[in-house]
């Protein structure tokens, strides 16, 4: 044996001792590996004295000398011996059981022997800094000699940070232990380094590496301020903060014996370009995340900003205001009033986008500007007794006022549809409170984060969780819409979740339902209201119920991550800009019917389409391409033809009837139904993208970030081979399958904005007894219990017949 053979020891009576203690023959094979692995861990830690054998400090040493000498790596020594031994044992004269038991178990830690001569140790020592994207990883065995890594038949190197995975590229060196990782650093932060040779992660890894943020890259660096306009009283500071970026838009922070290098150019607008040199007190505080300062203007007025740092150009086109006392105090007035009699005189000359053709005079005429919480208010008076309304301009972010510098105080006041020039002595207290309520409107700022803790804080102080009441009902699932029968369960959160998902599939995405896509053939086209629908869908109520479960989705979500409930669906831009109250352009072609833009809009837009003969009518079809009607998009349009001078408006009154006229009636139901749980204009301090963000959550769904976001229980190991498996797996899934898989274990098929860190609670992953079952799901705890299957093959088959055929029902587990 190898006993014998190395250090002289009496293996028969080694095991004649064994033999006297454990009753059962097969249990010696398991003695035999406690004690082989024990007896390493001391000769490895050279814990000679402590041991309590048979054998004694010199074999001890004899053995570590032996393991050295030999170049025994430490599970392939492990194995070596408890081979031996069983090889042993079989020698004797047990039973027939016994001797296939100890057999089976013999050729099992054989195989396993042969596995581990392919692995290595990797020191955590191992992986040295050489430049940014460059590292060497140095492979050894647990004695510290080297050992050749292109013995691997596969190596790889998975880098995460925050669950994102980077991509990294592996090359040999010349010595044939050392290799070369190349991976760029993005984020600041501490990076996990894993190496997996043969499909099995190294020891010591993952290996941990901090990377902190670079220098100011003032590209990618300003001041952050709730919008590009600041408002400032004459004589009083204001505080202003730094948000200092590196070159990858980590936030950095510069010594304090920096700050020299701000510099502010600040111009008073006007004809007069002098600069002004304003009082600037940085606040100096060791543990600050950014850098702040108090700014001070002593004279009135309006002006241009244009701060450097170290010569480079740190932020631009930011507009201060800056008023007297009596001024401020005005403006301060009108925020805390809520009434409509508010308004200032001026005069106009505006241009209507939607009407370029007609011609502008120069002729001023006085308007009255009403200003309110919500609404400007453009008006003009015939006989000094008529009021007319020239213009509405809803108080939010996506109008852009600009200053104008001419003789007259003059602004530029531009919305999605109108441009409106604007002179009045008042100018500078008019765009003051226009700004100030607007951020009061929004929460203080203009960044999707601010915005939407304050839409969520203002839902739920409307509809608090007090005032809610249960509602108990019965579901057929065959027939959701007009047949509600009974269906088992104990709802947590996740039947609610799942049966107002299986509505909203019902509704936007069966063929003839409620929504549609432009174009058939492209899977990932944009869904718009429907107008020809199906019988089954023809009520218009059912767009005003629609519009109550959407409305019922953002209060949910405004009570915490618990209870949040995304909307799986990919609503159309020109949809969601009637959603928040703007008109629709030409412009949402490109992203709602791309074939339409590419094959019509676009021709016109580059060539002169006089020779094309068409007019300003439209022509209708069903969904089965079937002619239905021709449409005049102008009064006498047949008539029109549509020339070079022409071709914008004929395109814009093409938008307005294809994405909106056309389901006005649909689009007034849905925005009925939902405006009953949120106020309307609520919405309006979003943009398209930020309200899809809200509605949809995220779209994307990374495994990596699946994985790095994921709570083990009972059992489950990240780094077995079941689970080795289960990734690997979701790895070759597609978006869809990722989203099935998504639906059937948390009852909902998008994420929040935050990604899998946003689910609550966490994604879990526990073990389940069987082996030949389907996997099931606790979706109220968005809990996955996966069984224990024999191969990678049998998993995905299961997993893939679990979330097809499981992930629409919410019945008990």
């Amino acid at each position: 044996s190898t006993y014998q053979e190395n250090n002289g020891c009496n293996a028969m009576e080694f095991h004649r001792n064994i033999e006297n203690i454990v009753a059962y023959k097969v249990s010696i094979v398991v003695t035999v590996i406690l004690f082989s692995i024990s007896l390493h861990w001391y000769i490895e830690h050279r814990r000679f004295d402590e041991f309590q054998g048979w054998l004694k400090k010199n074999q001890l040493e004899e053995f570590y000398h032996i393991f050295i000498r030999n170049d025994i790596s430490t599970l392939d020594g492990v194995l070596r011996l408890t081979t031996s031994d069983i090889l042993y044992i079989l020698e004797k004269d047990f039973h027939t059981s016994s001797l296939e038991s100890i057999n089976r178990l013999s050729k099992a830690i054989e195989q396993l022997r042969k596995e581990a001569q392919l692995l290595c140790w990797l020191r955590k020592n191992g992986l040295s800094y050489v430049q940014n994207e460059l590292h060497s990883l140095n492979f050894c065995k647990a004695n510290g000699g080297p050992y050749d890594a292109t013995k691997f038949s596969s190596l790889k190197c998975e880098v995460l940070i925050e669950g994102s995975s980077l991509e990294v590229n592996l090359v040999f060196c010349e010595e044939k232990n050392c290799i070369l990782i190349y991976f760029t650093p993005i984020k600041a932060g501490n990076y996990s380094i894993s190496i997996i040779a043969n499909g099995k992660v190294l020891a010591n890894c993952p290996i941990s590496k901090e990377y902190k943020a670079g220098k100011i890259d003032t590209t990618r660096s300003g001041l952050l301020l709730p919008s590009s306009l600041l408002i400032l009283e004459e004589n009083q500071s204001e505080l202003i903060s730094f948000d200092e970026r590196d070159k990858y838009g980590n936030q950095c922070y510069s010594m304090v014996e920096e700050l020299y290098k701000y510099q502010f150019h600040i111009y008073a607008l006007g004809y007069s370009a002098d600069r002004i040199s304003p009082q600037l007190l940085f606040i100096e505080e060791p543990d600050a995340k950014l850098h702040q300062a108090w700014i001070t203007l002593s004279k009135a007025g309006v002006y241009s900003a244009a701060i450097y740092y170290d010569d480079k150009l740190f932020s631009e086109n930011v507009t201060l205001v800056v008023l007297t006392n009596v001024e401020m105090k005005e403006v301060q007035k009108n925020i805390q009033m809520s009434s409509w009699n508010l308004y200032y005189e001026g005069y106009i000359r505006s241009e209507n986008i939607m009407k370029q053709s007609e011609t502008v005079t120069d002729k001023k005429r006085k308007v009255f500007c009403y200003i309110s919480p919500k609404m400007l208010t453009i008006k003009e008076y015939y006989l000094k007794i008529f009021p007319k309304k020239l213009y509405s301009i809803r108080i939010q972010p996506t109008v852009k006022i600009t200053f104008l510098d001419e003789i007259e105080p003059a602004i530029l006041i531009k919305t999605r549809s109108n441009v409106v020039k604007l002179y009045t002595k008042h100018r500078n207290i008019l765009v003051a409170t226009f700004e100030k309520l607007m951020l009061k409107n929004i929460g203080g700022s203009q960044s999707f984060k601010e915005k939407q803790k304050f839409f969520y804080n203002t839902i739920e102080n409307m509809h608090p969780r007090s005032s809610m009441t249960t509602a108990f009902i019965e579901v057929s699932r065959e027939n959701l819409l007009n047949d509600l029968k009974k269906c088992e369960g104990i709802d947590y959160g996740g039947l609610t979740r799942e049966f107002i998902q299986l509505l909203l599939s019902e509704l936007l995405h069966k063929k003839g339902a409620l929504f549609r896509k432009f174009n058939d053939d492209d899977s990932h086209a944009l869904i718009h209201p429907n107008p020809f629908r199906e019988k089954t869908y023809q009520n218009i109520k059912l767009y005003e119920f629609l519009g109550l479960l959407i409305g019922k989705c953002l209060v949910e979500c405004s009570f915490g991550q618990v209870r949040q409930l995304f909307i799986k669906a990919r609503f159309s831009r020109s949809f969601l800009s009637l959603i928040l109250g703007y008109g629709v352009s030409w412009k949402h072609f490109a992203s709602d019917d791309k074939l339409y833009y590419t094959g019509k809009i676009k021709y016109i837009l580059e060539n002169n389409p006089e020779c094309l003969e068409i007019y300003f009518t439209e022509d209708v079809y069903d969904n089965d391409n079937k002619f239905i009607k021709v449409v005049d998009l102008e009064t006498n349009g047949s008539q029109i033809q549509v020339v070079d001078s022409n071709k914008e408006i004929y395109l814009q009154r093409l938008a307005e009837f294809r994405l909106h006229e056309s389901v006005s009636e649909e689009i007034d139901s849905f925005l009925k139904g939902l405006h009953f749980i949120i106020p309307d204009g609520l919405l309006s301090m979003f943009d398209e993208n930020e309200v899809e963000l809200l509605l949809c959550g995220m779209e994307y769904i990374s495994v990596s970030d699946w994985k790095a976001n994921s709570t083990f229980l009972f059992g489950i190991d990240l780094n077995d081979k079941v689970m080795s498996w289960f990734w690997s797996i979701l790895s070759s899934f597609s978006q869809e399958e990722l989203s099935r898989l998504l639906q059937f274990t948390t009852g909902c098929g998008q994420l929040p904005p935050e990604g899998f860190a946003g689910l609550y609670p966490n994604f879990q992953i526990t073990r389940a007894g069987l082996t030949d079952s389907l996997p099931t799901a606790h979706t109220c705890f968005n809990n996955l219990c996966l069984p224990l299957y024999t191969s990678r093959e049998e998993m995905k088959k299961k997993l893939i017949i679990a979330m097809n055929e499981g992930s629409e029902g919410f019945g008990l587990v």
